[in-house]
């Protein structure tokens, strides 16, 4: 991830050796602004959890897809408009963390509709 921030914040910057430092298209050594990198870094990291929090909210929607097509007729479907409409709300309602293993925690998922 370090070395996609420093591609991302400095052109010049063809080789990265995490050991020598980082390198223009001649050789040259480029002197990189480590701060801002952690800062990049430490941003991402805060994305994360988000991004993960995403992914499983829409598999879960599009697990529930089929109670929205014209054809079905359910007795609780405003129940799974409701539960839909929750999940879609999920990333502004929710603060999500990862644990040390990647797992999300901080979130109460909606409950699904019987």
């Amino acid at each position: 991830m370090r070395s996609k921030i420093i591609f991302e914040l400095y052109d010049n910057v063809v080789t990265i050796d995490e050991e020598a430092g980082c390198f223009d298209t001649e050789g040259n050594l480029v002197t990189i602004d480590e701060a801002l990198v952690q800062q990049r870094l430490q941003e991402a990291s805060n994305e994360l959890p988000l991004a993960i929090l995403r992914i499983e909210r829409n598999r879960r929607l599009q697990e529930t897809d089929w109670t929205q097509y014209r054809d079905v007729q359910l007795e609780n479907d405003a129940a799974w408009r409701e539960y839909r409409q929750a999940l879609r709300d999920m990333p502004a309602t929710q603060v999500p963390l990862l644990d040390e293993n990647g797992v999300l925690y901080n979130i109460t998922w909606p409950e699904k509709p019987e």
